[in-house]
C-alpha cells in the first residue's frame, strides 16, 4: 500500500510541474483563451471546468458550445487562427 501512495504522491507533484508549465506558455501568448465545446453533458462540463481553471488563474477566455464537432467547424477555427 505504501508503494501506491508514494507513486500517487509523485503523481501529484508532477502534475503541478506540468499545470506550472502550462499556465507559464498559456500567459506568454497574451492573448485569450478560446474553449470550443459539444453540445452535450460531457462536452458543457468539460467547458465550465477548463473556464472554472482559467478564471481562478485570471486568464482571459471565451467559451463556445458547437452543435457538432465537423470538418467545417475546423475548418473555421483554423481560419480565424491562422488568418
Amino acid at each position: 500500500m505504501e508503494k501506491l501512495h508514494e507513486k500517487l504522491e509523485k503523481l501529484t507533484e508532477n502534475l503541478k510541474i506540468i499545470k506550472e508549465d502550462v499556465l507559464t506558455h498559456i500567459k506568454e501568448l497574451h492573448s485569450s483563451i478560446h474553449i470550443y465545446t459539444h453540445l452535450d453533458a460531457d462536452g458543457l462540463s468539460s467547458g465550465a471546468i477548463l473556464g472554472k481553471c482559467f478564471l481562478r488563474e485570471n486568464l482571459p477566455f471565451q467559451i463556445t458550445t458547437l452543435r457538432q464537432l465537423e470538418k467545417v467547424e475546423i475548418a473555421k477555427i483554423s481560419e480565424k487562427i491562422n488568418g
